[in-house]
């Protein structure tokens, strides 16, 4: 029982994440979407995603 909540919930915060995404990346304009490298851990993002 709990494991299949924890799994639905899973599943309903990706497909969120993914409309939030879409939803953000639609209104801002292409040339004008350039995320700054987040420093995480002592790594920039840029260097684990080319």
């Amino acid at each position: 029982m709990l494991k299949r909540f924890f799994v639905s919930y899973l599943i309903g915060l990706v497909l969120f994440g993914a409309l939030f995404f879409g939803l953000s990346s639609k209104l801002s304009p292409r040339s004008d979407f350039r995320p700054r490298p987040i420093e995480a851990q002592g790594m920039s993002i840029e260097e684990v995603m080319p």
